[in-house]
């Protein structure tokens, strides 16, 4: 385990790789007491607020979490999530816009169990990593290139010197988007990769995407409005809407909900006129075939059936050309798959899982 890092605002300058005997027994209490399910998600859906109290969230809290420096000096927090003293596969996980690691407990658990030792950290203006303005609680960032420096310093500071084994990386939504970015310049900085319904085209709801792109360039030139929230868009809501969530599991969706509720810090708005620029302009050339031709990085795409938050054309295109990417649509067992594919039924979910560990375990 790593051994001593304190949850404060101090750049990191190492980390001991040590086991915590305790994380060890907990890890195979929860082997026995979860075994005997019959997919490779560990916690069940009629069980769950419990099972997750019960096991997954003190292996979260178990992790180590510190801070370092991004792109222009901005303090971005990290977490080392170590699964057992003879672990020394490690996968990346990158969050989605608006998200937290907290979002992930349950996911960081299952890759725990299937012996990968997982590190994570809060992008820029989310979560605990900083904040980019104090005007409102908008999603915002100066670069959608920001985001790509922070991963890079990431994986050069944090990462890559304190793994042992084959390095892998799973990004969700936003965070593919920053995935592919990285993997143009580092197409060998990881061993394979899963896109997680990556946001490759924005889905822009009633504004044609040529109009809300002319919108939000337009909107940015305006020094007030650009951390302002974009048209249709407003401060954090936490109304219940399950059929307009990203989830498909009732269960997963009221944890995770319950959650960020309790968790008033990490309470992320619509997005800034900024943002919205930045991560269209970026996208319209991600998705360009001589783009996409140049990441050669060995790369498994997931692809939801309903997806109210990034259209699939993006993932189809930049698939398409990419010379190493292999497209799979997730097919709901008990209800179709959403934009959020780790919070689906637990059918789905594990064979999901599995085909990423298969993925993984293939190179």
């Amino acid at each position: 385990m790593i051994y001593p890092i304190s949850d404060n605002r101090t750049k990191s300058k190492g980390i001991t790789m040590k086991r915590s005997k305790t994380l060890l027994k907990s890890t195979m209490m929860a082997l026995l007491a979860w075994g005997s399910t019959s997919g490779y998600g560990q916690i069940r859906e009629d069980n769950y607020a419990q099972a997750m109290a019960e096991f997954a969230e003190p292996n979260f809290n178990a992790g180590d979490f510190s801070f370092f420096t991004g792109k222009d000096g901005a303090s971005l927090r990290y977490g080392f999530f170590p699964a057992n003293e003879l672990a020394t596969d490690t996968i990346v996980l990158l969050t989605g816009r608006s998200e937290e690691m907290e979002k992930y407990i349950e996911l960081i658990y299952d890759f725990n169990q299937l012996n990968y030792n997982v590190f994570s950290m809060d992008h820029r203006g989310q979560g605990r990593s900083d904040r980019l303005h104090d005007k409102n609680d908008s999603g915002h960032v100066d670069s959608f290139f920001d985001y790509t420096a922070d991963l890079a310093t990431f994986m050069d500071t944090i990462v890559k010197p304190n793994s042992s084994g084959r390095i892998f990386l799973f990004a969700h939504s936003m965070g593919g988007a920053v995935a592919t970015s990285y993997f143009k310049k580092n197409p060998d900085a990881v061993e394979a990769a899963v896109l997680s319904a990556p946001l490759l085209t924005l889905e822009t709801g009633d504004f044609p995407p040529l109009v809300s792109q002319i919108i939000a360039n337009v909107g940015s030139l305006v020094p007030d409005l650009q951390t302002s929230y974009v048209l249709g868009q407003g401060p954090a809501s936490f109304d219940y809407d399950f059929e307009g969530s990203d989830a498909s599991s009732r269960a997963r969706y009221e944890y995770a909900r319950d959650g960020r509720i309790a968790r008033s810090e990490f309470q992320l708005g619509g997005p800034s006129f900024q943002w919205v620029k930045e991560i269209m302009n970026f996208t319209t050339i991600i998705t360009l075939p001589g783009w996409a031709e140049s990441v050669t990085t060995d790369m498994l795409l997931f692809q939801a059936e309903v997806d109210t938050f990034v259209r699939p054309k993006g993932q189809n295109r930049f698939c398409e050309h990419a010379p190493n990417c292999e497209l799979r649509r997730v097919q709901g067992v008990a209800a179709p798959s959403k934009h959020s594919l780790y919070f689906t039924d637990d059918a789905t979910r594990d064979q999901y899982l599995e085909e990423i560990h298969d993925f993984f375990q293939s190179h």
